[in-house]
């Protein structure tokens, strides 16, 4: 059930519910993916994709900062041929990490080691840092934050991933 209403609120959040419609008519390439958030997600994946009857184009896989990007999941998507959805929030268990810290550089040495793992795998796919950020400090940190982490990553040589900025819906009212 979770991961059916993440499916639904990925497609709603990207094209708009009115766009929908018009999207489908006019032939253009969509693709299906879900954000499964129950249990083991590659099993939650699976089971889904029986459910639906259908193999998803994408996976959405949200990753908090201590944990490394290319990972058991991360991994078993790309190897299924699911295009990948990496969110990696600036959070950890124990809390947030400051944006402010990040621009300032203080993570340069883990943003890099990330960077450089997902150059490796080769992956195409679309990335997001921190989406949503509205509610979870100033405007202006987050913006530095993501500068920060964007050049890191073109530095090190990401180029295979589309960046993807994801705000709140009430952002846009």
């Amino acid at each position: 059930r979770t991961a059916v209403a993440g499916t639904a609120a990925v497609g709603l959040s990207v094209y708009g519910l009115h766009d929908l419609e018009a999207l489908a008519a006019s032939k253009r390439h969509v693709r299906w993916g879900a954000l499964c958030l129950d249990g083991d997600q590659k099993t939650s994946v699976q089971a889904l994709e029986r459910r639906v009857g259908r193999r998803f184009a994408t996976t959405h896989y949200r990753i908090p900062w201590t944990n490394d990007l290319v990972n058991n999941f991360t991994r078993w998507s790309a190897s299924t041929d699911h295009t990948q959805i990496i969110s990696w929030f600036a959070r950890t268990k124990s809390g947030p990490v400051s944006w402010k810290r990040i621009a300032d550089g203080d993570y340069d040495g883990w943003i890099a080691t990330q960077a450089r793992s997902l150059r490796r795998t080769g992956w195409d796919g679309f990335f997001s840092f921190h989406k949503e950020p509205e509610d979870d400090g100033s405007a202006e940190d987050w913006q530095g934050a993501y500068r920060r982490v964007h050049r890191i990553f073109d530095n090190v040589g990401v180029s295979k991933c589309k960046w993807v900025v994801t705000l709140m819906a009430s952002t846009y009212r």
